[in-house]
């Protein structure tokens, strides 16, 4: 289980479930599309946008968007179904 969310992070781009995107981000509008684009495919990456203007930190999104991300987080095993997870 990963200690913070660095740590959890470094480990969804070494499992190739993280993408960066470098190019600076202008608004909200831009923002909104590309991660409503990603919430509508299943099993779409974490997504990290490292350049938002007006802003010195990036934006994290869909870290736990499959259970397999969130098992990783939560330090439950992977490759189970949801309802081995609601079952618990």
């Amino acid at each position: 289980m990963a200690k913070d969310l660095r740590d959890f992070l470094t480990e969804l781009d070494k499992k190739g479930e993280l993408i960066r995107i470098r190019e600076p981000m202008e608004d909200g509008h831009e923002i909104f599309t590309i991660l409503w684009e990603l919430s509508q495919r299943k099993n779409s990456p974490a997504v990290i946008l490292e350049k938002v203007k007006g802003y010195n930190i990036p934006i994290v999104s869909n870290i736990f968007g499959t259970m397999d991300r969130f098992a990783l987080a939560a330090g439950f095993p992977e490759d189970k179904s949801y309802k081995f997870y609601r079952d618990l």
